[in-house]
């Protein structure tokens, strides 16, 4: 698994080795374990742009393949801060997994990636300790993570840390009883059936747009959508023409509120279906520079139904490093949505 992550619009300039570590948890939204962590930072500001996280693997032997891979989503004018983070015996002499990290320097250096620190850290909570790969005699703490400068940006912008990425991921799953669940699974599945057989109506498409648009305005007060309505939004959404509107809300005055509609359906929505506000969440949120509940959103939608659009493309966007003003460029530049 990996995970790259956008700062947003606000940079962060980094120094400290214990500061360095305690601002992976705010940047990816969990404390990762048995990972390599990539901080890229910009060569003309000096500032961290984004974060990159892969699971170590297992025999030393995968890890030019993975290097590789971590390569292609780094500019050539790039420079990078590497972090191990894995169990293991420190010593004044030698870390854990040195193999694998000179193999990824090889790698990068190859690519002509500069890296300009390679550290070790047991993990990124507070106090635990992190050493410099070729100078592990000198012993780092891990600064606290709650009171960075990335946290606490993180919270005034809304964003939760999880212990872990699976506890990340699970902060979107329903929480309604499979009973209920599966009955709205019914009945999104008959709400789809009906709307197919009623594509051409361009009366009919208006009258959903404005029911998303309502909903969205609701969401934005902390008024979800009641059942009814509910179901009728998220069976439209299986609609083209109703996903590029709901797309195009995620720019101008309905972000917020269409980023709390669609987090609110990720939760609730069973099925197949669930993939498309999950795939919305994700856009809304990376377009807010919250990069960590994007690639959660992302990940739900790509399970969910692999074939997602606007999922896939997000994604390419997530891997290749696309910053998220570029996206939403792109999306403005696109036809208007219909608020009728």
């Amino acid at each position: 698994m990996s995970t790259n992550t956008s700062t947003g619009d606000a940079p962060v300039r980094l120094s400290a080795v214990g500061d360095l570590v305690a601002s992976i948890p705010p940047l990816l939204g969990f404390h990762p374990t048995d990972s390599v962590v990539i901080l890229v930072v910009d060569a003309d500001s000096d500032r961290l742009t984004r974060a990159l996280r892969a699971d170590l693997p297992e025999l030393v032997d995968d890890m030019r393949p993975l290097a590789e891979r971590l390569t292609e989503t780094i500019g050539p004018t790039d420079r990078a801060l590497v972090i191990m983070i894995c169990d293991g015996t420190a010593t004044d002499t030698s870390l854990p997994r040195e193999s694998e990290m000179d193999v990824l320097s090889e790698v990068f250096t190859t690519a002509g990636i500069l890296i300009i620190a390679s550290l070790w850290a047991r993990s990124t909570l507070h106090r635990a300790p992190c050493r410099r790969y070729g100078n592990p005699a000198e012993c780092f703490a891990v600064a606290d993570s709650d009171s960075s400068v990335l946290a606490a940006e993180s919270t005034l912008r809304g964003r939760v840390v999880h212990a872990s990425a699976k506890a990340a991921a699970r902060s979107l799953n329903p929480v309604e009883p499979p009973e209920v669940l599966a009955e709205r699974e019914k009945r999104l599945s008959a709400a789809t059936d009906e709307l197919r057989q009623h594509l051409s109506s361009s009366t009919l498409v208006r009258e959903i747009n404005s029911t998303l648009t309502e909903a969205i305005t609701a969401a934005e007060n902390g008024n979800p959508p009641e059942a009814d309505s509910l179901i009728t939004i998220v069976a439209a959404l299986d609609i083209g023409i109703v996903r590029d509107t709901a797309a195009q809300l995620a720019l101008g005055d309905t972000a917020h509120g269409a980023r709390v509609l669609w987090e609110h359906l990720t939760r609730t929505i069973p099925g197949p279906l669930r993939a498309h506000p999950a795939a919305l969440l994700a856009l809304s949120a990376y377009l807010k520079g919250d990069g960590p509940l994007a690639r959660v959103a992302l990940d739900i939608a790509l399970n969910t139904n692999p074939n997602t659009t606007l999922a896939v493309l997000l994604r390419h966007a997530l891997d290749n490093g696309i910053h998220p003003t570029t996206i939403a460029k792109a999306l403005a530049a696109t036809t208007e949505p219909s608020h009728a």
